[in-house]
């Protein structure tokens, strides 16, 4: 009899055991109607979602800054961290979201584009650019990139490779639409600026300067930036401003690497000054959109990143001394790079015929060789394929994790306008 009572107690001390691990080890339900499940197959709005996590979205971002360029993270960044350690734009980021590329978009484009929405909403267009008025594609609900109509921007200014002041006239002539009072030179800016015109376009030229530590572009690419921003800072109807900035993308794909360096520290001081701008304001929404680098590195075994870059930063103090005595250029490369082989007799033909650009393309060609370093671009340059957004100001939260274009472009409307617009 004992032994039977036993038998039943470890049997019903097993089956409670059991039941109560059971209990144990099943999940928690999951209180989130934010979630796509089966009981709930209709998430909840962006808006929504948005509230739920403690974001504010009651009062729209007035005005909208839109900064594109490539090279913000990667390989291009990297390098440039050898040549600048310092960088101050790493941890002021209050939003970072991944885009998926514009080719796994199930509509290849939108019906209404960023800029035909806000000229709706009646904000001020404006626009910097570095390349004869190229914006990029998903500001046009385009695939690429693409010159716009002038005729809808408040303030256009970009920057060309046409040296003849007639050739740029020309440039905005045709994609003007319309007869608007012109810049071609600072000066002229600043008499518009003056005047008040209520739209003006400019078009410049300036090449990149260096003086071996700074860089810049005469007139300044960031002078216009900061122009354009504290015009239209006061327009009370509010403001989109696009600033495109390709020179970085332009110089890499042609394997002037010491030039992107020159380009990022130009890039780097257009970030500082918006993300001042926006620190200064409550108002204001900042989009950093950073393009692939569209293309390959290839470098070899012995590759040392703080060695090319030393040997980048010397082109400055090589021109110098090459523009003293071009006929000492043997002897001026030998000091600066011993060991390394230069074409020196087409160097002294371009330096001999005034094409600085030129001797120093071939140098930079020289040391790539010698530090076996190139990028090979891709066919399709900057046609969006996929993009990081970093974000700072009114509203920067709602921008985080990876998602589609379509989710992306849903989080900025919904930042940017009331319900009823």
């Amino acid at each position: 009899m004992r032994l039977i009572l036993t038998v039943v107690f470890l049997v019903v001390a097993v089956f409670f055991s059991g039941t109560v691990f059971a209990q144990m080890s099943l999940p928690q339900p999951v209180d989130n109607s934010d979630l796509i499940t089966p009981v709930n197959a209709q998430p909840l709005s962006i808006e929504a979602v948005a509230r739920r996590r403690g974001f504010l979205l009651d009062e729209p971002s007035r005005n909208l800054i839109v900064f594109a360029s490539t090279g913000i993270v990667g390989a291009s960044a990297a390098l440039y961290e050898r040549c600048v350690p310092r960088r101050r734009i790493h941890s002021q980021w209050q939003g970072l979201e991944t885009v998926y590329p514009s080719m796994t978009r199930s509509v290849k484009g939108s019906s209404q584009s960023l800029l035909q929405l806000f000229a709706s909403m009646g904000r001020r267009l404006g626009m910097v650019a570095d390349d004869n008025f190229l914006l990029p594609g998903f500001i046009q609900s385009q695939s690429k990139q693409q010159t716009v109509d002038l005729a809808n921007f408040h303030l256009a200014l970009s920057f060309s490779g046409e040296k003849d002041a007639e050739k740029r006239a020309a440039i905005i002539n045709a994609i003007s639409g319309s007869s608007l009072p012109a810049a071609l030179t600072f000066a002229d800016l600043e008499r518009l600026f003056t005047q008040k015109s209520s739209r003006i376009a400019g078009c410049f030229y300036g090449p990149v300067k260096s003086t071996g530590t700074t860089a810049s572009r005469e007139p300044g690419f960031a002078e216009l930036v900061s122009s354009a921003v504290s015009r239209l800072s006061v327009a009370r109807e509010g403001f989109f401003l696009t600033v495109n900035y390709r020179s970085v993308a332009e110089a890499r794909n042609k394997n002037y690497f010491w030039q992107m360096l020159e380009h990022k520290k130009i890039q780097d001081n257009i970030l500082q000054q918006l993300v001042a701008f926006v620190h200064g304001r409550r108002d204001t929404l900042l989009l950093v959109v950073d393009e692939p680098e569209a293309g390959s590195w290839s470098i070899g075994q012995n590759f040392a990143p703080d060695v090319f870059v030393a040997d980048l930063k010397k082109i400055p103090d090589v021109m110098s001394a090459l523009a003293s005595k071009p006929a000492d250029a043997a002897a001026i490369l030998g000091k600066f790079y011993d060991g390394f082989m230069f074409p020196v007799d087409e160097i002294l033909v371009a330096l001999n015929s005034g094409n600085t650009d030129i001797a120093m393309a071939l140098i930079e060609q020289g040391l790539n060789r010698a530090h076996q370093v190139s990028f090979t671009s891709h066919a399709s340059e900057l046609a969006n394929a996929g993009m990081t957004i970093f974000t700072l100001g009114r509203n920067a939260e709602m921008f985080f994790g990876l998602s589609s274009f379509e989710d992306f472009y849903r989080r900025l409307l919904s930042c940017v306008r009331l319900p009823n617009e």
